[in-house]
């Protein structure tokens, strides 16, 4: 990992890290998780990441961000709306890295259960 210290990280490479130390820390990871509403006619989304519980119950929704400077939260709104399941965001390489730590403080606060 650290010979890409040098070179540009997209969405993919950011994702993908985050996907990958968040799969040795929860029992169900899915990335580019697809989910629909049909009951409103609307489309769905695809979540970057969804952590599921034990029951395959989806407990979290995470947004990747290439970027630190990325300040958007229209989409966690939305998908939080569709799920009824929170949403938070990991933003850049350094989060990345640090993901599962940010997302265990982020489940305590909140008193989520995985």
């Amino acid at each position: 990992i650290h010979a890409f210290d040098g070179l540009h990280k997209g969405q993919f490479e950011v994702q993908a890290l985050a996907y990958w130390n968040l799969k040795k820390a929860f029992p169900i990871v899915r990335g580019e998780y697809k989910v629909k509403r049909p009951e409103f006619g609307r489309l769905g989304a695809r979540l970057d990441i969804a952590i599921f519980d034990k029951k395959a119950q989806l407990r979290l929704i995470i947004e990747v961000k290439k970027s630190v400077r990325s300040f958007s939260t229209r989409q966690a709104t939305r998908y939080s709306e569709l799920t009824g399941v929170p949403c938070m965001y990991i933003r850049g390489w350094e989060q990345a890295f640090e993901v599962v730590g940010l997302v265990k403080q982020f489940i305590k606060d909140r008193g989520i259960v995985i």
